[in-house]
């Protein structure tokens, strides 16, 4: 949290489980590492996985400029430490992300936002220069992506070869083409709530279907009571 928030702000919580999340799939490859090497040489092991290492190894190279320098990486908003301009911008009606990561890219966005005065500026025309002039760069973009929706915006940089993004609401991503084109919502039936949606894994075998899906469970419904009445409904 201490990375995440605005510049001058409080810290900020990132927007979803990530320590639950991250230490769970940290688990599951520990165990298929550990089931690896019992294929190798036969033995079984214990995995532990703690929360706090597995939540401590997402920082990264912000860990590296702490071990580097012994400065501690603070929060910056959407800014990238060492890359300008790498963050979001608001467009008329909403907000994309670009990543402007080297010199070339910079050219082709210059080029592609029609700002040909900023790619011959002498003071953005190097990364090192436009980390050291950020203050100066980032209000020009802001004021530059207001004036034209993002949705052109995204059509403008991608033609130019400008990585971006759209920032997505998360009706707008539940509701995609691609979730639907990769059938990626599975309709679930609950016994009182009648069907419920989910998004399936992002794991797809190509040989093993993963494809059963199933409703969240009714209150007790797996404690031993309940898991007594549904033998008792099957018989």
């Amino acid at each position: 949290m201490d990375l995440t928030g605005p510049r001058d702000g409080p810290p900020h919580k990132v927007g979803t489980s990530i320590a639950d999340l991250v230490s769970g799939l940290t688990a599951a490859q520990g165990i298929l590492a550990a089931l690896y090497a019992a294929k190798i040489d036969g033995r079984g092991q214990r995995v532990h996985v703690s929360m706090y290492e597995a939540v401590a190894a997402l920082l990264t190279f912000n860990a590296s400029i702490y071990f580097a320098t012994g400065n501690s990486p603070r929060r910056r908003g959407n800014e990238h430490a060492t890359i300008v301009p790498y963050e979001t911008f608001e467009a008329s009606d909403g907000w994309i992300n670009v990543g402007v990561a080297n010199d070339d890219i910079w050219r082709r966005f210059c080029a592609a936002a029609g700002m040909a005065e900023l790619a011959g500026d002498r003071r953005f025309a190097t990364a090192p220069d436009r980390v050291r002039n950020r203050d100066a760069l980032i209000p020009m973009m802001k004021e530059l992506f207001k004036q034209r929706p993002r949705d052109e915006w995204l059509k403008v940089l991608d033609d130019g070869g400008v990585p971006c993004g759209a920032i997505r609401t998360v009706a707008e991503v539940c509701d995609s083409d691609v979730l639907r084109a990769r059938d990626m919502i599975a309709e679930m039936s609950h016994a009182s709530a009648g069907t419920v949606k989910g998004i399936k894994s992002a794991i797809h075998l190509s040989e093993t279907a993963l494809d059963t899906y199933d409703a969240p469970p009714k209150l007790g419904q797996h404690d031993a009571r309940g898991a007594h009445n549904a033998s008792r409904l099957h018989q």
